[in-house]
Parts: structure tokens; sequence; C-alpha cells
């Protein structure tokens, strides 16, 4: 039977909410990097990643993986002993060009503080002291 008259401002109002399902990550990624997927995605609201953008997610988890086994191999060498130099510094400049490339990735999925939050909505701390002209 069908509803007669108007619909209700209630019933205008409240729709039915439809679950958005989250990105899973695709299963040729590691076992560490279908994690640092999940911690990605779930940190976000759930309509923030598109099929269109998995592929920038992906790499980011294959980056953030990668630096973190350079940061592994760098804690094992000595910064003191002469022949880990060379080694050394090759180390830190492959970590370094992966810093860039994370931070490039993060900022074209919108994901850093910044594109977060909103300039105007951020509260700046009110001055407690009055400056020296302000007598």
């Amino acid at each position: 039977m069908k509803q007669r008259g108007r619909t209700s401002a209630i019933a205008l109002v409240t729709s039915p909410i439809e679950a958005v399902p989250r990105l899973p990550p695709p299963d040729h990624l590691s076992q560490e990097e279908a994690d640092e997927w999940l911690e990605i995605v779930n940190t976000m609201p759930a309509e923030h990643f598109a099929r269109v953008n998995a592929g920038l997610l992906e790499q980011y988890c294959h980056h953030m993986i990668a630096s973190r086994k350079l940061g592994r191999e760098i804690a094992k060498l000595s910064y003191d002993n002469p022949s880990h130099r060379e080694e050394l510094m090759r180390l830190l400049n492959k970590r370094q060009s992966e810093s860039y490339i994370i931070i490039s990735l993060l900022r074209q999925m919108r994901l850093t503080q910044q594109s977060i939050f909103r300039g105007e909505s951020v509260k700046h701390p009110t001055r407690t002291t009055k400056r020296p002209w302000e007598k």
C-alpha cells in the first residue's frame, strides 16, 4: 500500500545510510605492505580512497617499507668505522630519495596535515603577555 499525502520533513532529512566499503589491499602486496595499506586506509574516511588512487597508495606502501628496510641497514653500520662511510653515505642518499618520494605521494593523496586541517579552523594561541609598546 502506497503512503498517501506529502512526504514528511523527517523522511526527507533522514535517508538510509549507505555503507561505503574500504578499499582492500591488493593481493600481490607483501604482508608488511598490506599492513601499511590497512593502517592508512583505516585512518581516513571510507570514501577518501577510490580505485583511481589505489596505484598511488600502493606505491606509497612500497616506498614506506623500502625506507624502513634502509633504516634497519643503516642502523647496522657504525658511523665511527671508516670502512663503513661509503656504504653509509650510499644508504643515506637512498633513504633521502625515498623520503622525497613518500612526501610527494602523501601530498598527492592529500594525507598531509596541511591538507587535512583547514587554516581558518585552527585555533591560534592568544597572547597572554603584553608587548612592550602596548602599555
